[in-house]
């Protein structure tokens, strides 16, 4: 089971913003105050939670998520773990 760490409302900004799934379906991640929401397309937002550096999970389920930083830092892309299969969607868009 992952445990959760704290992380700064400056790290969420880091990471927020709009990830592209396929070529109609984004992945979007907000910050509200200090935590984290994704939302995929329409369906209704979900909190993630930190549980290390660039890394997020969703409570309750075996979803969890890895934010890829290119060489200058910047975050550019979001890993999707799921079920033994991982997706990796490129970052389109900053909050």
């Amino acid at each position: 089971e992952l445990a959760a760490v704290a992380v700064t409302p400056a790290k969420l900004d880091e990471v927020a913003g709009a990830y592209q799934v396929d070529e109609k379906t984004l992945r979007t991640f907000t910050r509200e105050g200090d935590k984290l929401f994704m939302q995929r397309g329409d369906r209704p937002k979900s909190e993630v939670v930190a549980y290390g550096a660039d890394r997020f999970f969703m409570p309750n389920t075996l979803v969890h998520m890895e934010f890829v930083r290119d060489a200058s830092g910047k975050v550019n892309a979001v890993t999707f773990h799921q079920n033994d299969s991982a997706q990796t969607s490129p970052r389109v868009a900053a909050n």
